[in-house]
């Protein structure tokens, strides 16, 4: 049954502005501390802290999960400005201390297919715009104490994702990661012979706005937030966007309000298991028990609307996965490991000395043609190649990696960045024809945005810059001035000798992104018509 809907009073609205300008000082260490502090109806201290906190983590991390694309510079806006910071914190406080859901308050969410680590697969992500992310984020932090109160206990080494312990501008608990998932995956595999891996389908598109407020509910979130939150989840339902939007925090943190629920299932049903999120390993002794958990927790999912990911869900006898072989390929999974290193897209780390040695020290590595005449093969994979034909300096590999994004779309983050990162490890005529090649797929018309927003990164490089090629983008673009391609290529003009006058007179047909990149160029602001508003108080900033 939902908790007694309880409201916040006009005192508590009109002291949470004043409220947030001390918070940061005052934000609780520990989840204990939260889960004390917002058991009740928030007071404006507590709402406060909330808002600080939720602006201070989005400011670190850049709004969002959405690793393919360029950090915006609004977040360091915040980071480097603590006045607008409390402000814009402050605003989310009087968005959230309305006490329900108003369209006015926020926006509608940018939905943009980016690639999964499966050839063909896609996932859609929702960007926001920022002061809409830390509205989002402080309702839900009021809610995270609650939340992790409800969740099997952090001690006990079984679910890792997202364990809510909130710092300076730390939501989660750093000992818990995917990497502490894998281990304890390991050590429970150790002492079992059999172990089920899943995951499940769909499973932020999975939870419905209703399906996020009986599982809030269950955990005992007052009913003003359960209606608030279920009511914004709601506005921004479309026929791309079903479900949680994928790519904020606050997304993970409900999102583990409902796989709670399939733990205690597990839980109760007395499964051996690990989670990182909707992913899962489940461990017997043998095959009859495997099939048992199995079972479990197709059963557990089921009873929160999710199915599992058929080409996901194996059962693996651990004996014969461990059968010899393991000295001899030692030398060739390190050598995958350091051509790999990094595979984050945006976080590629650079080889170091003995790691180019190694990479130059492959015989018979595999030609770019076998990747674009056979079978398709895994985005690891050809990253591992791309890795090694740089610091080997192989050009005629290096020559076809054009083509190579063309046929694995899901490589052109890594192949970007990658480019950009050892560019002085390819030579001026492989430059040439990449920087040519890469401007005749930015400018076709079939590219998908997440493709291109990363060519515009590489286009916008010292060492393969074409700006021609971004102004046409930019002109074919400006027809319907808005979306995440078209920011990122303002963004790339502005820093490769500004944005063209003429974008001015389309200042009003863009989005708040488009719109802060253009008062972001000096050049322009001066000629473009602004009205200030409480929302967007960033691009009043710019606009001074």
């Amino acid at each position: 049954m939902r908790s007694t809907k309880q409201k916040i009073t006009r005192r508590h609205f009109l002291a949470a502005p004043a409220a947030v300008a001390v918070a940061g000082a005052a934000l609780p260490r520990s989840a204990h501390a939260f889960e004390a502090t917002f058991a009740e109806p928030p007071q404006a201290s507590e709402l406060a802290k909330a808002a600080m906190l939720s602006a201070r983590h989005c400011a670190h991390h850049a709004f969002t999960a959405l690793g393919w694309l360029p950090r915006p510079f609004e977040a360091d806006m915040l980071l480097n400005d603590q006045t607008l910071l409390r402000d814009v914190a402050t605003r989310a406080a009087e968005i959230v201390a309305q006490g329900s859901f108003g369209a006015k308050n926020f926006s509608r969410v940018e939905m943009v297919a980016a690639p999964k680590l499966k050839h063909g697969a896609r996932r859609i992500w929702a960007i926001m715009e920022p002061q809409d992310t830390i509205a989002y984020l402080t309702l839900v932090l009021l809610a995270a104490p609650l939340i992790e109160a409800n969740r099997i206990p952090s001690d006990g080494n079984i679910v890792h994702s997202h364990r809510f312990l909130p710092g300076r501008h730390r939501l989660f608990d750093e000992k818990f990661t995917h990497a502490s998932f894998r281990t304890a995956a390991s050590e429970h595999a150790a002492s079992r012979a059999f172990v089920v891996t899943s995951d499940l389908t769909n499973c932020y598109g999975s939870i419905s706005p209703e399906r996020t407020a009986a599982a809030l509910d269950g955990c005992g979130v007052p009913g003003w937030q359960v209606d608030y939150i279920t009511q914004l989840l709601t506005y921004w339902q479309t026929p791309q966007n079903s479900g949680l939007p994928i790519g904020p925090n606050a997304s993970r943190i409900l999102s583990e309000a409902v796989l709670a629920r399939i733990d205690n299932r597990l839980r109760d049903a007395e499964i051996e298991y690990v989670r990182y999120s909707d992913d899962f390993r489940l461990f017997a002794a043998n095959e009859p028990a495997a099939q048992l958990a199995l079972e479990a927790l197709r059963d557990a999912a089921a009873s929160q609307g999710q199915t599992l990911n058929a080409d996901k869900t194996s059962i693996l006898q651990l004996a014969k996965a461990t059968d010899g072989g393991s000295q001899q390929q030692a030398p060739k999974r390190r050598l995958e490991q350091l051509a790999s290193e990094g595979f984050n897209d945006n976080g590629i780390r650079s080889a170091s000395a003995a790691e180019i040695r190694m990479l130059r020290s492959v015989r018979n590595a595999p030609d770019a043609d076998s990747f674009l005449q056979t079978e398709i093969t895994s985005r690891a994979t050809l990253a591992q190649a791309i890795r090694r034909a740089i610091y080997a300096e192989d050009n005629g590999f290096l020559w076809a990696v054009p083509r190579l994004v063309d046929r694995y779309p899901e490589i052109a983050a890594y192949a970007s960045c990658a480019l950009a990162r050892a560019s002085n490890f390819v030579m001026p005529g492989v430059r040439d024809h990449l920087r040519v090649e890469f401007a005749k797929m930015l400018l076709d018309p079939a590219t998908p945005d997440f493709v291109a927003v990363k060519l515009i990164d590489l286009l916008s490089h010292p060492d393969y810059r074409d700006r021609e090629a971004l102004v046409q983008f930019a002109t074919a673009r400006g027809v319907n001035p808005q979306g995440a391609a078209f920011r990122a290529v303002l963004d790339a003009l502005r820093n490769t000798g500004g944005v063209m006058p003429d974008f001015a007179s389309r200042f009003e047909e863009m989005d708040g992104w488009a719109k802060r990149a253009l008062l972001a160029d000096p050049k322009l602001r001066g000629s473009i018509t602004y009205t200030p508003s409480d929302s967007d108080l960033i691009a009043a900033k710019l606009a001074i």
